[in-house]
């Protein structure tokens, strides 16, 4: 006497096909399942035109001019490298406690605090000043210091130029130095060992390299 198997029961009974698909059952089921777990999604004008009208808040929060208030200026160092790199004017968020910005400045402001920072040079930059710090000399010199891109400057600074095979690769300043615009108002100072080279045009790099004796 034979013993039918669930699989041949099934069969006789036609509830599964003889020439069924293993494979095929299970693509079945998956593809049942997944339909189960998608939900249809309704779109509500109401929620889109709240959620636009949040975001357009938080722009103007933010962006609007009159929220924010200019407080004082400041000269920012980098960490890293010792690099002055410019001017900037602080504002403070009327309404966002501890939330400042800083703008850039090319024309000469009054300079309240100075700042050292690390990171905003970006890495590229950073990583190609901080290469800089190599040399194969230095040497100290007295020379007047203008900056075009912020209109200051500054007669007979002491200055230690450091030249890697010939080419100068930093300006430090060899003590505190106070700069100032063409009109002779006292802009801020910037401390000992700040590197300015980057803030020469070609006339101040070519007199740099007169006061080092390299020309």
């Amino acid at each position: 006497m034979s013993t039918q198997t669930d699989k041949e029961i099934e069969q006789s009974l036609g509830l599964t096909p003889a020439y069924a698909d293993p494979l095929e059952d299970l693509f079945t089921d998956a593809m049942m399942q997944k339909k189960l777990r998608v939900t249809r999604r309704v779109a509500d004008p109401s929620l889109k035109n709240a959620l636009d009208a949040t975001v357009k808040k938080m722009k103007d929060l933010y962006l609007l001019p009159e929220n924010w208030e200019r407080t004082r200026g400041v000269a920012l160092i980098d960490k890293t490298t010792h690099t002055l790199i410019g001017n900037f004017s602080e504002y403070l968020h009327r309404s966002v406690p501890k939330t400042r910005k800083l703008l850039r400045e090319h024309t000469p402001i009054s300079i309240d605090a100075t700042e050292i920072i690390e990171g905003y040079l970006g890495e590229e930059l950073g990583a190609r000043l901080k290469g800089h710090s190599k040399w194969t000399e230095q040497r100290r010199a007295k020379m007047a210091l203008l900056f075009p891109e912020l209109m200051i400057g500054a007669p007979e600074v002491q200055v230690m130029i450091s030249i890697y095979l010939g080419v100068i690769v930093r300006i430090d300043l060899i003590e505190e130095t106070q700069f100032a615009s063409m009109s002779g108002n006292i802009i801020f100072s910037l401390p000992a060992e700040t590197n300015v080279l980057e803030h020469l045009d070609a006339d101040g790099r070519k007199a740099a390299r007169k006061a080092a004796g390299l020309q």
